[in-house]
């Protein structure tokens, strides 16, 4: 990609950034998801949950600033997090949602929307 072409991109991204509403640090807490009408809903709302995959917990609030709303995935230390349920925290605590992998230990808390499965559940996997 020329110059010119990644300059454009990359101040695109920034008007994004600049332009798109912070997400509040006040989301209220999620009491009930719900998939109906070929629509996702929180607490009886519309919900159209915009994603972060994966992401350092110090990028949270940038992810924010940018119109995120939702973080997906957990992947130990790797995140900034030493568990799940603090991983899940802190993604509240910036004001997103989380879709996590299943942890009996996230039921009930306020920022989950959902469980993510594993990569390809399907096949066999051999433990080492």
């Amino acid at each position: 990609m020329c110059l010119s072409r990644r300059l454009f991109a990359l101040l695109i991204l920034a008007g994004i950034c600049i332009v798109a509403e912070p997400v509040r640090a006040d989301l209220p807490p999620i009491e009930n998801v719900e998939i109906r009408e070929r629509a996702f809903y929180v607490n009886g709302k519309p919900f159209f949950p915009l994603m972060v995959w994966l992401q350092d917990v110090e990028n949270f609030p940038l992810a924010g600033e940018c119109g995120m709303n939702t973080v997906a995935g957990y992947h130990g230390k790797a995140t900034g997090a030493d568990n799940v349920v603090t991983y899940l925290q802190k993604a509240r605590d910036a004001g997103l949602y989380g879709v996590m992998p299943f942890d009996e230990s996230l039921t009930g808390r306020p920022a989950l929307i959902g469980y993510i499965h594993g990569d390809e559940p399907d096949l066999p996997h051999e433990e080492s």
